[in-house]
């Protein structure tokens, strides 16, 4: 869920993941009081998690090896 480290070794959160991840949150949550989750369906979404796969992959395309 974090970015790679900057220079002075800080990562910052990549927001898209975790948005998603607290809305999956939010989901299983509502299975586990027995509710419906909002919008009456199971959302099924993944271009958030699409999105920050491809991004991830390209930044560690990018890093220097170790």
């Amino acid at each position: 869920m974090f970015d790679y480290p900057d220079a002075q070794g800080r990562r910052e959160v990549y927001q898209p993941l975790a948005d998603e991840l607290l809305r999956q949150q939010e989901v299983i949550a509502a299975i586990a009081r027995g509710e419906t989750p909002r919008g009456g369906q199971f959302d099924v979404d993944n271009s958030a998690l699409d999105w920050a796969a491809h991004v991830m992959e390209e930044r560690t395309d990018e890093a220097p090896s170790t």
